[in-house]
């Protein structure tokens, strides 16, 4: 494990295709002779303790395809703008630091192929280290719990923190992990230049406004998500055009009105999530054709009518995929579903069917 800064030296290297710094303890400023290193290809220093703002030398990275500054401590959104200047750029992880700021048009880059900019939900990099590893866990379950938290504590044993003072710090970070922002503003209309983009990662900022129609351009994307945001306004129509798209998150929004009938030429979908927002009317029947998607979450919205015939009927074909998991607010008198795997009551209770003993089945 390194340790300490790095230094300016470093810009000397003009020949230099591959420079890996990640997982280390490097601290301090990112070195401005970082962009004499004008033959990189691919630049990691993710998971060190980086400080201070983005160089505006990274633009001088012409020949860089990779870009990883994720899980630091970077601060401020200026240096993003160098970005731009990045026309080969194909892979962008920015995630878990401490920016700010607008989007902004993060290349021109016509190979850029995954972007990720997801928020950290805490202050520090050690803190950030432990709330990723584990925020997938739950604490109802203490002995499952309490051994990933072994496996936790052997891999973070450079920390020197004690079994007790992690379980205080997660449940800290559990209790504020929504005082913390990342990005605001709107997205960029921008973004939908990336046509070979293939991964598009916004999720958990405190971005507002509508989705841009430009979106519907990004004609490679596999997997979007803009989950957990301040997002308004109806779905773009032309998000339809998406036919490569194999997972869509747009929970936890603000979004609203009828779903477009051009969802359904989504026909490589596997993952849908359109719960916690505000939309309503009928679910389009065409979605009945959408048969390689498992896992539908669209409840706490104001959707109505009968869903078995979009979702229950047995047409699927043999190559379609087994239904997983379909959450909808079938608890209401609004919506029939009876092949729904959890029902809610449009108030975020959900219950599995017909499960709990006070989860009202379908026949009642």
């Amino acid at each position: 494990m390194i340790k300490g800064t790095i230094p300016e030296s470093f810009g000397e290297g003009t020949n230099l295709n591959y420079l890996y710094l990640n997982n280390n303890n490097l601290h301090g400023l990112f070195p401005k002779s970082i962009g004499n290193l004008n033959t990189l290809v691919e630049l990691d220093i993710s998971n060190n303790e980086l400080s201070g703002s983005l160089p505006s030398a990274l633009g001088d990275l012409s020949m860089l395809e990779v870009l990883n500054l994720s899980f630091n401590a970077l601060i401020g959104g200026d240096g993003a703008k160098a970005l731009k200047d990045l026309t080969k750029l194909e892979e962008l992880y920015m995630s878990h630091n401490l920016l700010e700021g607008n989007v902004g048009h993060f290349g021109k880059s016509e190979s850029l192929r995954i972007v990720d900019i997801c928020k950290c939900h805490t202050i520090s990099l050690s803190l950030c280290l432990i709330w990723f590893a584990v925020a997938a866990f739950t604490f109802e379950n203490s002995e499952v719990f309490f051994y990933q938290l072994d496996l936790l504590l052997s891999f973070f044993h450079q920390f020197s923190l004690t079994k007790t003072i992690l379980i205080l710090l997660i449940e800290i970070i559990y209790k504020t992990k929504s005082a913390f922002n990342f990005i605001e503003g709107t997205i960029p209309g921008s973004f939908g230049e990336g046509t070979n983009l293939k991964y598009l990662y916004l999720n958990n900022n405190n971005m507002d406004g509508l989705i841009p129609t430009t979106m519907g351009d990004l004609k490679s994307l596999v997997e979007l998500d803009i989950s957990n945001n301040r997002l308004t306004g109806s779905l773009p129509s032309n998000l339809g055009d998406l036919t490569t798209l194999q997972i869509l998150k747009l929970h936890s929004n603000n979004l609203q009105d009828a779903l477009p009938t051009e969802i359904s030429n989504l026909g490589m979908l596997e993952e849908l999530d359109l719960s916690n927002n505000r939309f309503e009317g009928r679910i389009p029947s065409e979605l009945s054709n959408l048969f390689l998607l498992t896992t539908m979450d669209i409840s706490n919205n104001d959707f109505a009518g009968d869903m078995d015939l979009v979702f229950c009927v047995d047409n699927r074909p043999e190559w379609g995929n087994p239904i997983e998991s379909y959450r909808a607010d079938c608890l209401t008198d609004d919506i029939s579903f009876s092949c729904a795997t959890e029902c809610c009551d449009g108030n975020k209770y959900c219950c599995v069917v017909p499960g709990e003993a006070n989860c009202r089945t379908l026949e009642d």
